[in-house]
């Protein structure tokens, strides 16, 4: 696994936004933190769609898809096909760019 994970930036990304996201979620959750409050509140949470791209891209789809309501582990699923959509494009650079 470390030797996986070493060689392929990728998936270092993709671990890494997860954790970053999984962090930031947790601060605004805690702190109740609104977009309209000002401050760091706002800052996290517009900011989310960039640092947050493992999970809120997903999530985003989720709620279109089941219009605009959450479904069971609507989080999961989201973080799931995030990390998922990171290791396709993973693969997809090391067996067509790399490998050539």
């Amino acid at each position: 696994m470390k030797k996986l994970i070493k060689k392929h930036f990728i998936l270092k990304l993709a671990l890494f936004l997860s954790l970053i996201s999984i962090m930031f979620d947790s601060i605004i959750k805690l702190f109740n933190l609104q977009y309209d409050e000002g401050g760091l509140g706002s800052l996290l949470v517009l900011s989310k769609p960039i640092w947050g791209f493992v999970s809120w891209a997903p999530g985003e789809i989720l709620f279109a898809l089941n219009h605009n309501k959450a479904t069971h582990f609507h989080v999961i699923i989201s973080y799931s096909l995030g990390i998922a959509f990171f290791v396709f494009v993973d693969w997809l650079f090391y067996k067509f760019i790399v490998k050539k």
